[in-house]
């Protein structure tokens, strides 16, 4: 199967690619900020996949993160 690619125009502008902190000069939610931090702090040193739970501390986001793993391979191994 061959796939043709074409780029169309559009009026959403320029999609330009950034570094993962150059997101954090973007309006951007707090979430998409608090989930950079995570990344550049944790993420980027292991090959995890980690959920998290968005609360507001005092006004301001904070996340608890945890790590997703598949507990039914440890049980049943």
């Amino acid at each position: 199967m061959i796939k043709n690619s074409t780029l169309i125009e559009s009026d959403e502008g320029s999609l330009p690619w950034i570094g993962y902190k150059g997101i954090l000069n973007y309006n951007v939610s707090a979430t998409t900020k608090e989930i950079v931090k995570h990344y550049d702090q944790v993420g980027k040193y292991n090959e995890k996949v980690y959920v998290g739970s968005m609360k507001s501390l005092k006004g301001n986001p904070e996340i608890t993160w945890g790590l997703l793993e598949d507990w039914e391979l440890a049980i049943f191994n």
